[in-house]
């Protein structure tokens, strides 16, 4: 090795945009993370049994494999009647529910298909793990679903710590860090999708330690270790399901970008090594093309619904319905999609936000570039279900397909743009009013998710929904004021952060982030 090239790889620091964690901060980042997975946790009590989408199908595919039952191509796994008799028991009062022995026992057969094992088998099997440590056949049905439901706990902790970091590190700002981390209590539909039986569980996750540790390589961390875990996090993404495709291109275009410290010849192998590492999942993929000859076969095919004479699609019928369903089921939409948020709200926020960040996100800077990058992952996802759901809307006429939900796996880059984006709006005199703004909107968006489930889904009959819910009026009671306690203090602690700010100067290393000082 030459001299300079030593002394080159000396210079380069190992992670460049580290940033000291302050004590109080790392308590304040605790406390939202507790309140977050408290609110999670609620969700998967509070939502009635198998009113999240597609969950009696998720929980099909999952007792299947924890009774030994395979994972057969798509369009061949059958839905177990049991499961669907199940569903039909949610409006009984929990005592009277049956067990799924004994709803097998009434109506053995199936009664339809699940479409399900057109995705990886990985979420499934983890789920049935816990299925079949507690016996879930003998159990009465809402507390194997809620079980199974909490096993999803896992995956929704580390959330808030990886925007946490994403943010403080492309910011330089403790206080950003603190309410991008509470921002996720604003996005009450993210906390419903967590808190069910839902593939998306595992796949926001992975996904979100993709984006993760790609910021980390943005912003400095020249690590191995950062590689490999981009490799396996990549790897498990893709054994999860098919949204995790567009986070190959990002994550190598990244890897080849930076460090920017480090030599390209550097670069490259690093970029293959992680590569390497990720074909642990992509094999899935490559064995539909060669099995299937597509990427991700249907599990059910609807058949075609021709249009009438003088009649055919309708860019501006296709457009409404769009804009409509994803951003109502983006903030909020419950259940099977029957329990909006009110619409004007879902509307407004998702004007505000998609107007501060095409405004503000990228601008002229040291910045410029990583945020170019992390706003493709949006703009790609949004393509990808354009191509999804037109060519179905023009076949069946059905705008089907149009969830929110699908943008959560990149949730992560959606609230580091939008954290880019309200500094540079906000002048610096103002910052810690409007992140304190921010934080105490964000919790009163989780009870306004909470106050709409009670409403739409129960009626707003406090003695029906304890009747529903699983455990004693005592437990439930708990388990609410339980919720509100964790959430008030990370709501307290969050504010006094941010109203305060941090005693510990910023690292600051370009003019656009050098009046941020914590």
């Amino acid at each position: 090795m030459s001299t300079s090239r030593a002394g080159l790889r000396r210079s380069a620091p190992r992670d460049a945009g580290s940033l000291p964690v302050t004590r109080r901060e790392r308590w304040t980042v605790g406390a939202v993370t507790a309140a977050f997975v408290a609110v999670v946790a609620f969700w998967a009590l509070f939502t009635p049994v198998f009113d999240a989408p597609d969950e009696t199908l998720h929980v099909n595919s999952a007792a299947r494999l924890a009774e030994g039952g395979g994972w057969p191509d798509p369009g061949e796994a059958r839905f177990q009647a049991m499961v669907a008799d199940a569903r039909g028991e949610a409006a009984w009062p929990a005592a009277e529910r049956a067990t799924f022995a004994e709803l097998r026992a009434e109506d053995p057969g199936d009664v339809g298909l699940d479409q399900m094992t057109q995705h990886p088998p990985t979420y499934y099997l983890y789920v049935s793990v816990f299925l079949r440590a507690v016996d879930f056949v003998d159990l009465r049905v809402d507390v194997a679903l809620l079980i199974a439901r909490l096993s999803g706990l896992l995956f929704a902790a580390p959330l808030p710590l990886l925007v946490w970091d994403s943010v403080r590190r492309v910011t330089r700002s403790r206080r950003a860090g603190i309410v991008g981390a509470a921002s996720l209590l604003a996005v009450p539909q993210l906390a419903h999708i967590l808190g069910s039986v839902s593939n998306d569980v595992m796949m926001i996750a992975f996904g979100s330690a993709v984006v993760w540790l790609t910021v980390r390589l943005m912003t400095g961390d020249a690590r191995r270790r950062v590689v490999v875990g981009l490799g396996v996090a990549l790897a498990l993404a893709l054994l999860t399901k098919s949204t995790a495709l567009p986070l190959v291109p990002f994550a190598g275009l990244a890897l080849l970008l930076w460090p920017s410290a480090l030599p390209l010849a550097r670069r490259i192998r690093r970029t293959a090594l992680a590569a390497v590492i990720a074909l642990a999942g992509g094999w899935w993929w490559v064995r539909n093309l060669v099995v299937h000859g597509t990427l991700q076969p249907a599990g059910i095919v609807y058949e075609p619904t021709p249009w009438a004479d003088g009649t055919g699609p309708d860019p501006l019928f296709f457009a409404e319905q769009l804009w409509q369903r994803v951003s109502s089921s983006f903030w909020g939409k419950f259940g099977w999609l029957d329990y909006p948020i009110p619409t004007f709200l879902s509307d407004i926020l998702t004007v505000v936000c998609l107007a501060v960040v095409i405004g503000f996100a990228i601008r002229r800077g040291p910045l410029r570039w990583q945020t170019v990058v992390l706003a493709a992952l949006p703009v790609v996802t949004f393509a990808a279900m354009l191509t999804q759901t037109w060519p179905s809307y023009v076949r069946t006429q059905l705008p089907a397909g149009m969830q929110g939900r699908y943008f959560f796996v990149i949730i992560v880059p959606l609230i580091v743009l939008s954290a880019v984006a309200w500094r540079r709006l906000v002048a610096p005199a103002y910052r810690r009013r409007a992140g304190v703004a921010i934080v105490l909107a964000s919790a009163a968006m989780a009870v306004v998710g909470y106050t709409t489930e009670f409403a739409l889904a129960y009626g707003g009959d406090a003695r029906r929904t304890l009747d529903l819910l699983p455990g004693s009026d005592a437990a439930n009671i708990a388990a609410v004021v339980l919720t509100a306690l964790v959430g008030l203090t990370a709501v307290v602690a969050a504010v006094l952060f941010v109203g305060r700010g941090s005693s510990v100067p910023v690292l600051a290393h370009d003019a656009d982030h050098r009046e941020a000082h914590v």
